[in-house]
């Protein structure tokens, strides 16, 4: 292959070895001059510093292995070093470094400046000490937290409508703003009632039954009431399944009653006032039936007889 152009050659070397030769032009921008070179002294030319700069490195090039430090340029270099000393931090004043987190957990700065796995973040909004956010499903230990009032007016404050809430442990007195305890006290003063002008406390009643106010106007539990309206002395009111146990006391009348309704009937005692006859002491009766109203002496007075 004597007098045969490099570009003409068809064998390829897959497998350099530091002894192959290889041809160079040397200086081709200034004066050309064709040269043999091993591929050792190609190589160690490199790895000193005396070739051409490396273009570009791909990840899957770093794999193993090192950079030699006279493949990286100065500018490199005092780059690398400036980004180092900016990341040293914490009382180590070393790199910070950090340790592998758990997916979702927060960041903390460790004792010496270094990032590392922080607590699980609870569900919903981190809670600030002055933003204004509504905390639900919280139960706050007053043994070990101080709750102070800060609201201007006491009907501001959210209550709780749950009893289980205030099941045990009472509020302490200095967690009570003094309009507030004005209120209760002015409450208090209000519920007082009765003859010992004490509150009105009472007792647990039956449920259903009535309340009575005792000699000491505190309300107690009272009679069962019984089925229907309750009966008025004045009221006009229809009384059903009655049992009179001993006797009807009727009162004298000084004048005849009013016509019945239909299918009612009236029975009176007379003072002598009655367009029907009756003298005083006479008891009348009065029935209306089809629309008619008919009445009689019932007992004559004078007499002693029933009127048959």
């Amino acid at each position: 292959m004597a007098d045969t152009k490099l570009t003409a050659l068809t064998d390829e070397n897959t497998d350099p070895q530091p002894a192959d030769i290889l041809y160079i032009v040397d200086d081709p921008a200034g004066t050309p001059n064709p040269e043999k070179i091993t591929g050792a002294t190609l190589r160690d030319a490199f790895e000193d510093g005396g070739g051409l700069e490396l273009v570009a490195i791909s990840a899957t090039n770093l794999t193993a292995g090192t950079i030699p430090a006279a493949r990286i340029g100065a500018d490199t270099i005092d780059a690398i070093t400036e980004i180092a000393s900016a990341l040293k931090s914490g009382a180590d004043s070393t790199l910070i470094t950090g340790t592998a987190g758990t997916s979702g957990d927060l960041s903390a700065w460790n004792a010496d400046g270094d990032l590392v796995d922080g607590p699980t973040p609870p569900s919903g909004d981190i809670v600030g000490t002055t933003d204004s956010q509504a905390l639900t499903n919280k139960t706050i230990d007053t043994a070990s937290n101080t709750i102070t009032v800060v609201e201007a007016d006491i009907s501001d404050l959210a209550h709780t409508t749950d009893a289980g809430d205030l099941a045990s442990g009472t509020l302490p007195a200095d967690r009570l703003g003094a309009d507030s305890i004005d209120t209760i006290t002015e409450i208090a003063a209000a519920l007082k009632s009765g003859s010992d002008g004490t509150l009105v406390t009472g007792t647990a009643g039956t449920s259903g039954d009535l309340v009575l106010w005792d000699a000491n106007g505190d309300a107690v539990d009272g009679p069962t009431p019984p089925s229907g309206d309750i009966v008025g002395t004045t009221d006009t009111q229809t009384l059903t399944a009655k049992s009179l146990g001993d006797f009807l006391e009727l009162l004298e009348q000084s004048a005849d009653p009013a016509s019945p309704a239909e299918g009612a009937m009236r029975i009176w005692r007379s003072n002598g006032t009655s367009a029907l006859g009756l003298s005083d002491g006479d008891v009348g009766i009065m029935s209306t039936a089809g629309g008619v109203t008919r009445g009689g002496i019932l007992f004559r007075f004078t007499s002693g007889d029933v009127v048959s």
